[in-house]
């Protein structure tokens, strides 16, 4: 093609070169020079440095000899641990060699992937730049576009001229050729004389000959495939047994005598490293087993990869295109579809699916992961997760669990049975028997409304006396009481059909049959009339009294009818003024009420009150607000500054602080204190509440301690419960719960009754980045906070609006938005360094602000060995990966002994660093050069970068 109008001669002919696929080393001179034309394309400076780095790291073939020298680096270390030199050295020589010479291969994939990529988007600009000009000569002059172009067109043509006078050469971006050898040929890559040595490069001694590498791999192999054939599981793929021809160790203890027979694999290319399949266990299609183990009745298939120290053992499935990185998986796991784990254990009937990501986490017994971000969580049970993001922390002791309550009709034995049957469950089970009877169903565990699986029963059928009888209307009947068949246990459905009723809630339910099949209904009302004709009966029995013994006898029984019903005799023997003015007065002062309309009087103590852990009351005190004497009931008092109103009964309670109770709210023998409000039709028995705590709607509250800045709200119902800080809770019933934290409670069913009546324990770790200061002031606005404050450090503050919202099993989570860094009162945007965490699988909400204020000041965040640091760029910051601004990195030896690193930050040249003897031990061909040139330039890259940037122009 010819080059385009208005396109310098260097540009043309580099993107050419980019196009051919002809990258050298002058192409990064040309493109720094003219950065933003190469960007008009679509070419950036860095993708032309990452496609130099790939380059060079693809044809940096390792060499045999060095390996020999490294091992003997290595003597010392072998000799402390007491293990026999010579089958150290050989194993750790060929491990170490053929990593080097797969890091090689991959290296050089990514180069022509990388470089195929280049040259397609030059080809594409060349096209769209063509049809550019096209329509600009057909413009002419009729346009200033047009016009412009004819003049450089102008130009270009007497341009071209003088250079063809003056026979001007054209500029050679790929310099000269050197002419090699063969590939595998050592002195051909040997350095000229001056050029600065590699690690590489040491003296050693010479080789007679050069050793080609498929033959070094052929003796380096572990083992070798037998003549032994069989058919693969999927019944099409023809199989090979493998046999070693060494005696091999592996991390995970797995010995391997030389001569003995293995597993089964497809080709040799489904076997690399230090591997080995053992026993019955199955490899074939593409799948790749890279220094770890496959044995029992595992079978790995298609494009699963399994690497880095992994074992995969047990009856164990793994298919498609997953990734099973420093992990074990053990018994009847499956893990399939785009799935990656790494530094996990899967175990039990587990599976891994979809586009998972499981990360430093257990999944176990029967846990299934799908299309979901897992991370330092423990999960153990039947527990069903899809499409959710869970992460806790980078450290074990910030680990997770998942709390899971196995379905309460099942023993031991039927759960176990029932995990084994997952996909197709069981059917015509006998659930639990007694006496001849047995229930009888069809037995599945299903995805519940949350992360513990749901028992599902269907086709119930009671065996009777050898008949079968129907049992659908006993599982309909639990559905409308909302009591799932899972959470009856067998004795009470043996003991309802033994003709026992039995209490589900607030109902008493009882089983009979009617006709071919077997009903449960409510028999709450006529057990409630059978109770009442009994007690009739007695009195009817009792002999008659005069009117004297009837007072006495109703005074007698106060004490047992319990505190309303001593007030409802009281009512009968004293008028109602008379019973209040023995508490109260109204002491003549008024308000306007909390809502702007009603009009409150003053209450004033008339003789002195005490109450159960409350001060006690002298007589004279003035109290708090009323609108009518209804309001009161009983022994109650209101003070301070709290407010009664409306429709609202008091009834042996105390109202204390700045609380509010109205509207047709009910308060019996309690006390609300604080900033609480009892609102609509909301009751309260036997509870303390206080606090910034909201109760409303129908919600009904008994024997309950509600503290923080929690809400009750809707058709809801708390018994025996202790809520704290600030749980939120609508349309849900809760029994036996103690719950202390962030939880938003929407339509649950929370029943934890036992024997000792204990209460059952939802604890709750607040984000990392919230204070105690910032976290009482969150709680406090349910609307959230604006533009707080999180962490400040010499000139710069983190700020970002913060709130909690419904989050994953019942804790609510905090929800960041609009971070900024403020700088000397300018604000800069802060999305990206949001967006790079989450890429990362960190969750802003988990750092503290100690570790965000390091950050800021230039220490990198380590994650899996990649460092990433907050950096500004033009008017916002971002994560930048410190990794990506280090280029040429070389490591040489020195003239005293000893080694030195070097390297380019942001292409300035930075001065050598001496290796320290800790770093020289732990190095090996698999370390991470650019993770190595971080850690020794570290102050060097917590520098400005724009400054440097502009430096390097």
């Amino acid at each position: 093609m010819e080059k385009p109008i208005m396109m310098k001669p260097e540009v043309f002919e580099a993107l050419k070169q980019i196009q051919q696929k002809n990258i050298s080393g002058n192409l990064y001179n040309v493109v720094w020079k003219n950065e933003k034309a190469f960007g008009d394309v679509g070419i950036s400076l860095e993708e032309l440095t990452d496609l130099l780095d790939m380059k060079q790291n693809a044809e940096d073939y390792p060499n045999p000899e060095f390996y020999q020298v490294y091992d003997q680096w290595r003597a010392s270390y072998i000799h402390e641990h007491l293990a026999d030199p010579e089958v150290k050295l050989y194993g750790d020589n060929e491990r170490s060699f053929m990593a080097a010479v797969r890091n090689c291969d991959s290296w050089r994939i990514d180069y022509e992937q990388k470089a195929e990529e280049l040259s397609n988007t030059v080809t594409n600009a060349f096209k769209e730049l063509k049809l550019q000009q096209k329509n600009l000569e057909r413009e002419g002059l009729s346009s200033l576009r047009g016009a412009l172009f004819q003049i450089v067109k102008g130009f270009e043509k007497v341009r071209g001229f003088f250079l063809r006078e003056n026979e001007t050469e054209g500029i050679e971006l790929s310099g000269p050729k050197i002419e090699r050898k063969e590939k595998n040929d050592y002195e051909a890559r040997k350095p000229e004389k001056g050029a600065l040595p590699i690690i590489e490069q040491i003296a050693m001694p010479e080789l007679e000959d050069t050793v080609d590498r498929r033959v070094m791999a052929d003796n380096y192999k572990l083992w070798s495939l037998t003549d032994e054939q069989k058919m693969a599981s999927d019944q099409a793929t023809v199989l090979y047994r493998i046999q070693a021809n060494k005696d091999i160790n592996n991390v995970f203890g797995v010995d391997v005598i030389k001569g003995e027979l293995g597993g089964w694999i497809e080709n040799e290319k489904n076997l690399e490293g230090n591997s080995w399949v053992g026993d019955n266990a199955e490899v074939f299609g593409r799948a790749k087993v890279v220094n770890s183990v496959v044995m029992e009745n595992a079978i790995v298939r298609d494009d699963a990869n399994i690497i880095n120290d992994s074992c995969v053992t047990g009856n164990v499935l793994i298919t498609g295109s997953t990734v099973v990185d420093n992990s074990i998986v053990t018994d009847n796991a499956q893990i399939s579809d785009f799935a990656v784990v790494t530094n996990t254990a899967v175990d039990g009937y587990s599976s891994i699916s979809g586009a998972s990501r499981v990360y430093d986490s257990t999944c176990t017994i029967n846990t299934h992961i799908v299309d979901s971000q897992i991370e330092n969580v423990d999960m153990a049970g039947d527990i069903y997760i899809e499409g959710a993001d869970y992460g806790y922390g980078d450290r074990s002791g910030e680990r997770d669990y998942v709390d899971y309550i196995p379905p309460a009709l099942l023993n031991v034995d039927l759960l176990k049975k029932l995990r084994a049957h997952q996909e197709s469950g069981l059917k015509n089970e006998v659930v639990c028997s007694d006496k001849g009877v047995e229930f009888i169903a069809d037995l599945a565990l299903v995805r519940g409304k949350y992360l513990s699986m749901e028992l599902s029963a269907n086709h119930p059928v009671i065996r009777y006396d050898g008949k079968c009888y129907d049992g659908q209307k006993i599982l309909d009947k639990l559905k409308e009481l909302h009591y799932p068949i899972g959470d009856v246990r067998p004795e009470y459905l043996m003991g309802m059909m033994d003709g026992k009723p039995q209490q589900f809630g607030e109902h008493i339910c009882a089983i009979r049959q009617v006709g071919e099949g077997f009903i449960m209904e409510d028999v709450t009302e006529s057990v409630a009339e059978t109770m009442d004709n009994l007690h009739e009966k007695d009195i009817l029995d009792e002999p008659s009294l005069n009117k004297e013994d009837e007072l006495k006898e109703k005074t007698f029984n106060e004490e047992e009818q319990g505190k309303e019903a001593k007030q409802e005799v009281r009512a009968e023997i004293c008028p109602a003024d008379i019973r209040l003015k023995s508490l109260f007065a109204f002491s003549g002062e008024e308000k306007v009420a909390s809502d702007q309309v009603t009009i409150l009087h003053r209450i004033q103590a008339n003789r002195d009150l005490s109450f159960i852990n409350e001060k006690d009351v002298p007589e004279g005190t003035l109290g708090g607000w009323i609108e009518s004497e209804k309001n009161l009931i009983g022994y109650s008092w209101v003070g301070d500054n709290a407010e009664v109103y409306g429709q609202a009964r008091v009834t042996n309670s105390v109202i204390l602080g700045n609380s509010i109770v109205k509207d047709e709210a009910v308060v019996k023998e309690s006390t609300i204190w604080g900033n609480s409000q009892v609102i609509d039709a909301a009751e309260v028995e036997e509870s303390l509440i206080s606090g910034y705590v909201r109760i409303a709607d129908s919600a009904f509250i008994e024997k309950t301690v509600f503290t923080g800045y929690g809400s009750v709200s809707g058709d809801s119902h708390l018994d025996n419960c202790l809520c704290r800080k600030n749980v939120n809770v609508i349309d849900s019933w809760l029994r036996n719960v103690n719950m202390e934290g962030d939880f938003l409670l929407r339509t649950e069913k929370l029943d934890y009754k036992t024997e000792k009546n204990e209460l059952e324990f939802f604890g709750y770790t607040p984000p990392a980045l919230l204070v105690d200061s910032i976290l009482d002031k969150l709680r406090s606005c349910p609307e959230g906070v604006k533009e707080v404050t999180l962490c400040e450090v010499e000139d710069k503050k983190l700020i970002a609006d913060l709130n909690f919202v419904e989050g994953e099993d019942m804790r609510m989570k905090l929800d960041v938005s609009n971070l900024a860094i403020q700088c000397k009162g300018i604000n800069y945007n802060g999305q990206k360094i949001m967006d790079g965490l989450m890429k990362l699988h960190r969750d802003i909400a988990g750092i503290h602000p100690d570790r965000l204020m390091r950050m800021m000041m230039g220490e990198p965040l380590h994650v899996r060995s990649v460092l990433y640091a907050i950096q500004q760029k033009g008017d916002e910051y971002e994560l930048a990966d410190l990794r990506k601004r280090v280029k040429n990195i070389q490591i040489y030896s020195l003239n005293g002994g000893g080694m030195s690193i070097r390297c380019t930050i942001d292409g300035i040249q930075q001065g050598g660093k001496r290796l320290s003897a800790d770093t020289l031990r732990a190095f090996n061909d698999k370390t991470d050069r650019r993770a190595l040139a971080v850690d020794y330039f570290m102050n060097e890259l917590q520098g400005n970068r724009g400054m440097e940037h502009s430096m390097k122009r």
